[in-house]
């Protein structure tokens, strides 16, 4: 495993740790030009009483709006599950577990303050 100083200089970030984090959809309404369709009972998309789909990924990527507001009708949040010390560890979980993120997971980096990089690095050390 690289060191704390090798992940920052490979990040090009100083003192990186890294999140391990899952989408969610939060829903705004109804979609807006496709009358009929409605939330779906069990999550994941829309649909009409015909049966047709309307997907989350496809309401997002073509940024419909709601019905009667000016807004998507869906917006993505990122919510952190876990920290890990290293990219590798935190991707490597995302694999061995994407059955349980269905909508999505990824590997984001960003700096730690205050004592945590001192006490990581002085874990490093005496490992």
């Amino acid at each position: 495993m690289s060191t704390f100083k090798e992940r920052a200089q490979q990040e090009a970030t100083k003192n990186p740790i890294f999140l391990f984090q899952k989408r969610i959809w939060i829903v705004a309404g109804d979609p807006d030009g496709y009358e009929g369709y409605y939330l779906d009972p069990d999550g994941g998309c829309f649909t009409n009483d015909n049966g047709d789909v309307l997907t989350f990924k496809t309401c997002f990527e073509k940024e419909i709006q709601a019905q009667w507001a000016d807004i998507p009708v869906l917006r993505e949040e990122w919510i952190t599950e876990k920290v890990y010390l290293t990219r590798e560890e935190a991707e490597q979980a995302g694999k061995t577990t994407a059955y349980n993120y269905s909508n999505g997971w990824r590997v984001f980096c960003v700096p730690c303050y205050g004592l945590l990089p001192e006490l990581i690095e002085r874990s490093e050390v005496a490992a």
